[in-house]
């Protein structure tokens, strides 16, 4: 067991349970001997949904997870988007909020692992900046 890794995950999953109540879930995949990719996903305490938060690719899961915990900690120097979106069983509507870099980049994390004629997105704004 790698304490290091487990103190990492530890770190960014209070930093966003403190920040908005999610929590946070982590894949890792090894590419290769020297790469390996770390994804962050946070699941909305609301809705139950999941959206990918960040991924990396570098050469051990501790570089990766300190990058994404620099990246949390970052991340309120980013835009604001909200998001108005339903799921297609006929559940209500939802909102969930992102800070990206721009639009592409919300769309990224919003469908990251989720089959997109499942959901249908109305609106994807640009909060103002406060």
């Amino acid at each position: 067991m790698d304490n290091k890794i487990i103190q990492l995950e530890h770190d960014i999953s209070s930093f966003i349970n403190k920040d908005n109540g999610a929590t946070v879930h982590f894949e890792y995949s090894v590419e290769s001997f020297a790469s390996v990719t770390a994804s962050a996903f946070t699941i909305n305490p609301n809705n139950k949904e999941a959206f990918l938060l960040k991924t990396v690719r570098t050469q051990s899961k501790e570089l990766a997870l300190e990058e994404i915990l620099e990246y949390v900690k970052n991340q309120k120097g980013m835009s604001s988007f909200t998001v108005l979106w339903s799921k297609n069983r006929g559940e209500g509507m939802q909102t969930s909020y992102f800070y990206c870099h721009d639009v592409a980049d919300v769309v990224k994390k919003f469908f990251a692992k989720k089959e997109l004629s499942e959901y249908t997105v109305y609106e994807i704004k640009l909060n103002p900046i406060s």
